[in-house]
């Protein structure tokens, strides 16, 4: 990705993603993007008693907002490396820019 052909935006959200009683997302985020083409990005989130692995998911931008589907991978900070747990979902978050 270079500058030429790509933007880059840092922002932190305010949105809070409640996927359940238990999980609760804060996101943070660089987004690269070209508009309405579909491009990588990188979400963090935690959990009071889990660490989370970066979620890997893609983003397009559609009117002034930010649509991202992603997949995450979480791990219970107590376990082995072998007892990562994997988590397979999709969801749909709309992030109104805020530039």
């Amino acid at each position: 990705m270079t500058d030429v052909d790509y933007n880059l935006y840092d922002f932190t959200s305010s949105l809070i993603y409640k996927y359940s009683d238990k999980f609760s997302f804060s996101l943070k985020a660089k987004v690269y993007y070209k508009p309405y083409i579909k491009n990588y990005i990188a979400l963090k989130a935690k959990r009071k008693d889990n660490d989370y692995q970066a979620y890997i998911g893609t983003t397009y931008m559609l009117s002034k907002k930010y649509i991202i589907q992603a997949e995450y991978v979480y791990t219970d900070h107590q376990s082995n490396y072998n007892d990562f747990e994997y988590k397979k979902n999709s969801f749909t978050i709309n992030l109104i820019s805020l530039f």
